[in-house]
């Protein structure tokens, strides 16, 4: 039998227009680093990590904390940080 259906979850518009503008400016950020030589660290994991994806998560990290400073932030590079009311994870 097919998978019961996900419940439908009402995301608000504040947070749908919060989330476009950090894809914009991810998107201006890793543009500047595009086909250009880039030193590659490895993290921990042993995954590759550049200046292009530490700034891009640190600029989508402070567009939420300026809009949302109680929410919470788990990033792929910088890890998480919690909010001060932790209602919300991006």
């Amino acid at each position: 039998p097919p998978a019961a259906a996900a419940a439908a979850v009402e995301v608000p518009d504040a947070y749908l227009t919060l989330a476009n503008a950090m894809i914009d400016a991810a998107g201006a950020i890793t543009s500047k680093y595009f086909r250009t030589p880039l030193e590659v660290d490895n993290k921990t994991d042993a995954s590759p990590v550049t200046i292009a994806d530490k700034a891009a998560e640190a600029a989508m990290r402070a567009m939420v904390k300026a809009a949302y400073p109680e929410h919470a932030i788990f990033g792929e590079e910088m890890g998480i940080e919690l909010g001060a009311g932790g209602a919300q994870e991006w």
